[in-house]
């Protein structure tokens, strides 16, 4: 539910206006400027809340110590990615990093790729969600 949420703010979130500076005036005087964010913003603590719980309850997905540091460097703002599904995961991921690059530099016209977190969060729900099932089988099974 939560990269639900943050998939859907991003969806409807004015892209930037040069720089760090957003376009406020696109939505700022309707009603869904604060649901946008307020989605966004629970969102965001939703899936670190979610990535601790997966490291702090350990078990296979985190045996290894290269698993455990990827699901930490997740819980403060990283992606983890294991798996053939997930190189559709690293490209998406690695395009968002794009608005954060172009108004950092400069290169104004990377700040769209912003809308490419909305299917890397739809995949790490994805996993949220193979993981969570993968769990109740094994609770299941009595183990």
């Amino acid at each position: 539910m939560a990269t639900v949420l943050v998939a859907l703010g991003l969806l409807f979130h004015p892209v930037s206006a040069g720089g760090f500076e957003e376009r406020p005036s696109v939505l700022q005087h309707t009603p869904w400027w604060g649901p946008i964010h307020v989605a966004i913003a629970a969102g965001f603590v939703l899936c670190a809340l979610g990535t601790l719980l997966i490291l702090v309850a350990g078990g296979s997905l985190t045996r290894r110590w290269g698993l455990a540091l990827a699901w930490g460097a997740m819980t403060v703002g990283m992606i983890f990615f294991a798996g053939a599904v997930a190189w559709a995961g690293v490209v998406c991921s690695v395009l968002s990093w794009g608005r954060g690059v172009g108004s950092a530099t400069g290169l104004y016209f990377l700040e769209p790729l912003i809308f490419a977190n909305v299917p890397a969060f739809l995949w790490l729900g994805y996993a949220g969600l193979t993981i969570a099932r993968a769990a109740r089988a094994e609770v299941a099974a009595g183990g």
